[in-house]
């Protein structure tokens, strides 16, 4: 749990936040950076990057896109209120995430690290720290580096799992010298419905040892439990409230009537846009405010409804 927390956190932060203004496309990363955009109808005959621009003129949204207008890879970018880079998420060409960079010396894993390793009475800045997260095909985290500013790696903390895709060992490594410093060992036991964890220090020594046990069904709560202010938790408590209680609304049905349709992107972002049709590519429509058809592929949508509310995408599309 502990794991989920901290890594949905660094994820949260690498979703673009607002919505997209314009776009512009670049031949080649080098072109970004150095601003020179390129032509809009020449995108159709070479590969390019499609990059998304918040109101604030921030880059949110990369995408590298072949000649056949095919995603190869994309690039999400988080920034705090001052325009600050906060953090970033590579995504693949399927549309699965593959890494995570979360940058600033609070982020919960690095924070971690340091109060641990580094002794009190060391006086250190790690102001501008990076740390990368690195995601196996199962989507668990496999890796994390944590570096300085100057792009020094300082520790990692690496994850195994088994077969069955539970954690087996959570090992943090000094990088600077080499040097094991923290270790957890797992054993999960399936018939018991059981884990024990072991902690090792930073010598090896063993420094904890506990066994978790999986409350039967029938010692949970006989009730549903109070509610602590926890969103998420009261989310679920209502609706199984309403599903214990069989509670209906018998009113007549109410279809919201929008002004454009909406695309909603699996980051979350929502698009008022004006659909056009759809393709093997994907679907084809276009941005408000911009005369170009464009194609975004299905790996990178999450929905697609009409402005009177039907359903194209997952659905009927």
């Amino acid at each position: 749990m502990r794991k989920l927390f901290y890594f949905l956190f660094a994820v949260n932060f690498c979703f673009p936040k607002g919505t997209v203004s314009y776009l512009q496309y670049f031949r080649t990363e080098k072109d970004f950076i150095a601003g020179t955009a390129l032509p809009k109808m020449e995108r159709f005959s070479s590969d390019h990057l499609a990059v998304s621009y918040n109101e604030k003129r921030l880059p949110i949204y990369k995408n590298w896109i072949s000649r056949n207008g095919e995603t190869v890879k994309s690039e999400l970018l988080s920034y705090d209120q001052d325009g600050s880079l906060m953090g970033k998420s590579h995504i693949d060409s399927v549309g699965k995430i593959t890494n995570v960079f979360r940058y600033g010396e609070t982020e919960p894993w690095s924070l971690e690290f340091r109060t641990y390793y580094f002794p009190e009475t060391e006086i250190l800045s790690f102001m501008g720290q990076g740390s990368e997260f690195s995601l196996d095909k199962s989507g668990n985290i496999k890796e994390i580096l944590f570096k300085t500013v100057n792009g020094v790696y300082y520790g990692s903390i690496s994850f195994r799992y088994n077969h069955h895709g539970l954690l087996t060992q959570e090992l943090w490594v000094s990088i600077l010298d080499n040097r094991v410093v923290r270790r957890f060992e797992l054993r999960h036991n399936f018939l018991k419905q059981s884990c024990k964890i072991w902690e090792y220090g930073k010598n090896g020594e063993q420094v904890s040892h506990v066994g978790l046990e999986m409350v039967p069904e029938e010692g949970l709560y006989n009730r549903m439990p109070p509610q602590r202010g926890n969103v998420f938790q009261e989310v679920f408590v209502t609706m199984e409230e309403l599903r214990l209680n069989r509670i209906t609304f018998s009113g007549p049905e109410f279809i919201p009537i929008m002004e454009w349709d909406r695309l909603v992107l699996k980051s979350g972002e929502k698009i008022p846009v004006d659909y056009i049709s759809s393709s093997k590519h994907g679907f084809l429509l276009r941005f408000i405010d911009e005369s170009d058809i464009l194609t975004i592929p299905r790996t990178q949508v999450e929905s697609l409804t009409t402005r009177w509310g039907e359903i194209l995408y997952p659905k009927g599309d």
